[in-house]
């Protein structure tokens, strides 16, 4: 997922299943947010019983509920 800090970032993406965790979050402000997310995301895939599914949209359901965390808060 895209972030807009300046620096030259490769693309990640988020893979269920494959044994790693989310990353931590670096200098980046733009990491902070989509090592949240993908920690969100995670916790659905972990939810579903680590079973087979859409790993894009449990990345777009956990952006969504990050989104709306931040406008409540």
């Amino acid at each position: 997922m895209p972030h807009f800090c300046g620096k030259s970032h490769a693309t990640r993406l988020w893979r269920h299943g494959n044994g790693d965790k989310p990353e931590t979050p670096g200098d980046c402000p733009g990491e902070r947010r989509e090592a949240e997310i993908a920690r969100l995301a995670h916790s659905y895939w972990e939810a579903r019983g680590c079973r087979d599914g859409s790993a894009e949209e449990d990345w777009y359901r956990a952006e969504r509920e990050w989104e709306r965390s931040r406008d409540r808060g």
